[in-house]
């Protein structure tokens, strides 16, 4: 059983770190943080950060990032969304089959995204243009190793 656990994480890894065929980096496409963050008393601002980049297909990666001590509700909506996937034909306003990487799950069609993100910590996702073909998280990937 061991075994078979350290596979199913392995190949969650590979999912999550795995390299576009498009090989672009990723960029900060909204943010509520300072320029620079001093922490008072040890004390973080709530603030965070959407990075995002285009993928193959037509699709878009987007990761929320909190910063701060507490749960905060985070959006990338569709002017978020049409600087994740670089701007252009087909980004502003459309919509998506998204999928929540980590959860392993897939949340249906939307023209944003939304989650309540834990303190500290993030949420990624991937859309798929709704007119598109495979919603699988591997399609256009090629490994990272």
């Amino acid at each position: 059983m061991h075994g078979k656990k350290e596979n199913i994480i392995g190949v969650l890894m590979k999912k999550i770190f795995a390299q576009d065929r498009l090989g672009l980096q990723g960029a900060l496409v909204w943010s509520s943080c300072p320029d620079v963050i001093v922490p008072l008393d040890n004390k973080v601002p709530k603030c965070g950060h959407v990075w995002g980049r285009k993928l193959s297909g037509g699709r878009i990666s987007v990761v929320l990032l909190n910063y701060g001590p507490k749960p905060m509700d985070m959006v990338c909506g569709p002017e978020c969304l049409n600087k994740a996937c670089g701007g252009g034909a087909g980004c502003a306003g459309a919509q998506y089959n998204v999928r929540d990487v980590w959860g392993m799950e897939d949340l249906g069609r939307a023209g944003m995204v939304k989650a309540e993100v834990e303190a500290g910590g993030a949420a990624m996702y991937v859309l798929d243009p709704a007119t598109g073909t495979g919603t699988g998280l591997l399609d256009g990937f090629v490994s990272a190793a």
